[in-house]
C-alpha cells in the first residue's frame, strides 16, 4: 500500500474536477470572465502543472510514468486519443438530441435512428482488430479510419430540419466505419510502441485520454449549445424558461410555449432557415459537429505524421508461448495428481 501513488492519485481527481466544471458552467451558469469560471479553472491549471511535477520528479512508482511520453510515437498516440475521445463521447451524446429537437422524432425513435453508427461501428471495430491480427500492419486502418471520420463529421454538421433520415444514416455508417477502424488498432499500436512491462500501464494511459477528451468535449458542446441557445431565444422566451429548454430541450413539447417559441427553439437548435438571402450558421447542435470535425482531423494528421510501424510479434513471443503452455500442463497435472494422492 505505501508503493502507491496516493499523491498521483489525488491530484489527479483534484485537477479533472476544477477544470471540468468550469468548463460545464462558462456561458450557461456563469460568464466567461467571471470568478465562478476562471478562479476554479485556473486552479485547475495548477494543480495540473503540480501534478507533472510530482509524476516526473518525486514519486517512485508514479501513477502515470512520464517517462513513456518521451517517445513521440506514443506521445502522438496519446493526444490522438484525447481528440478521438472528444469525437466519439460527443457524436453519441449529441446525434439523440438532434432527432429528437430538431427531426422531431420520439425518445425511442432517435434510439433506433442512432443503430447505423452503432452498429457499423462495432462491425468494423471486431473486423480491423481481426484484419491487423493477420496482417500485423495497424497503419492505414488509423490513417483511413480517421480520415473517413472526419468526413463523416464534416457531413454532420451541415444537417439540419430537412435533412432525410437516408441522408443522416449514410453520414452515421461513415463515422461508423471510421471510428471502427480505430479502436482496437490505436490499442494495438500503443501496446506494439511499449515494452512488455509498460503494457498494462499504457493501456490504463490510452483509456483515460479517451475518457478525459470526451469529459471536455461535452463540457465544451454544453458550453456551446448553451450559448448559442441563450443568444437565440433571449429575445422571444424568459430566462427561465431559456434555463428549462437548456437543462432538457427533449421536453419542449411539455414546456409552456406557444407554436412560435417552439419553433424559436428548434431553430436554435439546428433547423437552418432564410433570413436576407443567407442560411444561418448559428446551430447549436451542428456548431458541436462543427467542433468535433477537426479532432477526427488532428487524430488523422498526428497518425500520418508520427505513427510508427511497429510489428507486433516480438522476439520472445514463441518463448512467451512455450512457458505458458508448460504452466498450465503443470496446473492440469498437479489437479490429475490429487485424487490419486488421497
Amino acid at each position: 500500500m505505501k508503493q502507491l501513488d496516493w499523491y498521483g492519485s489525488v491530484l489527479t481527481l483534484a485537477w479533472a474536477i476544477l477544470i471540468l466544471l468550469p468548463l460545464s458552467w462558462a456561458g450557461s451558469a456563469y460568464p466567461w470572465s467571471s470568478a465562478g469560471v476562471l478562479a476554479p479553472l485556473l486552479i485547475g491549471l495548477g494543480i495540473l502543472g503540480l501534478w507533472v511535477y510530482i509524476e516526473a520528479r518525486l514519486v517512485r512508482i508514479p501513477i502515470v510514468p512520464l517517462s513513456l511520453l518521451q517517445d513521440g510515437n506514443l506521445a502522438a498516440a496519446m493526444v490522438t486519443m484525447w481528440f478521438s475521445g472528444a469525437a466519439f463521447y460527443g457524436t453519441l451524446y449529441y446525434l439523440p438530441p438532434f432527432y429528437q429537437v430538431v427531426q422531431g422524432v420520439s425518445a425511442i425513435r432517435s434510439g433506433v435512428l442512432l443503430l447505423p453508427l452503432v452498429l457499423v461501428q462495432t462491425v468494423c471495430s471486431f473486423t480491423s482488430g481481426m484484419l491487423v491480427s493477420a496482417t500485423g500492419d495497424y497503419f492505414w486502418n488509423l490513417a483511413v479510419g480517421y480520415a473517413c471520420w472526419t468526413i463523416g463529421l464534416g457531413l454532420l454538421s451541415s444537417t439540419d430540419q430537412t435533412t432525410t433520415t437516408a441522408t443522416l444514416t449514410g453520414f452515421q455508417i461513415l463515422v461508423g466505419f471510421g471510428a471502427g477502424q480505430t479502436f482496437q488498432t490505436s490499442l494495438m499500436a500503443i501496446q506494439a510502441a511499449v515494452d512488455r512491462k509498460d503494457m498494462a500501464v499504457a493501456t490504463g494511459m490510452r483509456n483515460f485520454m479517451r475518457q478525459f477528451g470526451g469529459m471536455v468535449a461535452l463540457a465544451i458542446c454544453s458550453a456551446i449549445v448553451g450559448n448559442i441557445v441563450r443568444s437565440r431565444l433571449r429575445p422571444m422566451l424568459t430566462a427561465e424558461l431559456i434555463d428549462q429548454v437548456i437543462r432538457d430541450p427533449t421536453t419542449l413539447s411539455s414546456l409552456d410555449l406557444s407554436i412560435e417559441q417552439q419553433s424559436a427553439v428548434v431553430v436554435a437548435y439546428g433547423k437552418s432557415y432564410r433570413q436576407t438571402g443567407l442560411t444561418s450558421t448559428a446551430r447549436a447542435i451542428s456548431a458541436c459537429f462543427l467542433f468535433m470535425t477537426p479532432c477526427a482531423g488532428v487524430s488523422c494528421i498526428l497518425t500520418v505524421l508520427f505513427a510508427k510501424r511497429i510489428p507486433l510479434e516480438r522476439p520472445d513471443d514463441l518463448a512467451r508461448k512455450d512457458e505458458a503452455r508448460e504452466w498450465v500442463e503443470s496446473k492440469k497435472a498437479g489437479r490429475h495428481s490429487r485424487p490419486a494422492q488421497a
